[in-house]
């Protein structure tokens, strides 16, 4: 993991409520990074996958967004995206408040290789 993306998710860390954070490149390989035993590197990978597919099909119908914001009942889900397809997301407690928090990590995200 080269030094940007480790400063990346080691910043993820402090997100309030952070359960885990991950990474998928355009090559389509992903990094993850668990917080909590409750979001395991395992899930955080299927998460990665699935939001691939899912940012892919939102884009066929025109409804790309620069972040998105899932809420579900014990988490909440944040996702942002590049030009080159790379996305990035931080899943965190459903009762926390990280989205100024995540606004912060999409500009150090726009930069990191």
């Amino acid at each position: 993991m080269n030094e940007s993306l480790a400063r990346l998710f080691n910043d993820c860390a402090a997100a309030p409520g952070a359960l885990g954070c991950g990474l998928r490149l355009p090559d389509r390989t992903s990094r993850v990074r668990s917080f909590h035993a409750d979001c395991p590197n395992e899930s955080l990978e299927k998460v990665m996958l699935h939001l691939a597919g899912a940012s892919t099909l939102l884009a066929s119908h025109d409804l790309v967004g620069h972040r998105v914001a899932w809420t579900f009942a014990n988490g909440k889900l944040f996702v942002t995206s590049r030009p080159d397809g790379a996305l990035f997301c931080l899943i965190t407690q459903a009762k926390t408040d990280a989205s100024e928090f995540f606004d912060q990590l999409v500009a150090q995200f726009a930069v990191t290789t």
